[in-house]
């Protein structure tokens, strides 16, 4: 919300995936006017089942020392069709493209932070969602049918809890529908240049 001040925005549309989905949500809360349309992909709500990342499945692909990090990746973001693990394998490649003014590499303390903040967000207290009901703004929750990391049927709870609002699975496709066009990164635009 400080960047957004700082660039002298005060209506924004936005589109944010994974963590940033979370963030978007609190932003919401903390913050109404700031927001004048949500897209949240691959994410979930405060207290959603599955939202936390110990779950047996990824934890096996977490910790296998054997797998490299890309094949990771392409496991956990892109389905078992031979087009969607081309897609991944592309995705992939493109992260190689950058070889100047590369982001700092992730620290094993800054992914712990990360997992202990998806943790915290899992683990709602009170009557569940309660906060999410009180998020007035259009919201289009998206994801792929088949999703590894958060899962299918959180999209539809989401849906279920910001009422009068969209929600879309791409078919075959995990956050593939994400990854094929768009980095780990929120996409935040003035509202004027929205269209309505």
């Amino acid at each position: 919300m400080t960047f957004l001040d700082l660039l002298g925005l005060t209506r924004v549309d936005v589109l944010w995936f994974s963590l940033g989905g979370m963030v978007a949500q609190v932003m919401a809360l903390k913050r109404p006017a700031l927001l004048r349309r949500i897209i949240l992909t691959g994410t979930g709500p405060e207290g959603g089942v599955g939202v936390a990342m110990d779950r047996p499945e990824l934890l096996e692909v977490f910790v296998d020392q054997k797998m490299a990090m890309s094949e990771k990746l392409v496991k956990l973001f892109f389905a078992t069709t031979e087009t969607s693990q081309s897609a991944g394998r592309r995705f992939v490649q493109q992260l190689a493209w950058r070889t100047e003014d590369k982001d700092t590499p992730t620290t094993a303390e800054a992914a712990g932070a990360q997992l202990a903040a998806m943790g915290a967000w899992a683990k709602s207290g009170g009557e569940p969602y309660a906060d999410l009901k009180k998020i007035t703004q259009p919201v289009l929750v998206t994801n792929g049918n088949n999703d590894t990391m958060i899962p299918t049927s959180i999209r539809s709870l989401s849906a279920s809890i910001f009422p009068m609002r969209s929600s879309s699975s791409t078919p075959t496709l995990v956050t593939e529908h994400c990854f094929s066009t768009l980095a780990h990164s929120p996409v935040m635009c003035p509202s004027s240049s929205i269209a309505k």
